[in-house]
């Protein structure tokens, strides 16, 4: 998934469990990264990207109810 896609997804799951899921700016995107082509920079937004998800499919909140974040990913 590309990065500018992760941001939306975040800002979307946000807003969905009404911000339970309580993932900062810190934790998710720096808004710095998105025109960035440098190698180490991209590296850092695919290990970024890999927490975002970490967290995102282990959160109780969304284990509990996980048919809208699933559906967001066309997963069944």
């Amino acid at each position: 998934m590309r990065f500018s896609l992760v941001s939306e997804m975040v800002s979307v799951m946000q807003d969905h469990y009404q911000d339970n899921l309580k993932i900062n700016e810190e934790d998710s995107l720096k808004k710095s990264w998105f025109n960035s082509h440098k190698s180490k920079i991209i590296e850092a937004r695919k290990i970024i990207i890999a927490q975002i998800f970490m967290k995102l499919f282990n959160h109780p909140i969304i284990k509990a109810n996980p048919s809208f974040f699933l559906k967001y990913l066309d997963l069944p």
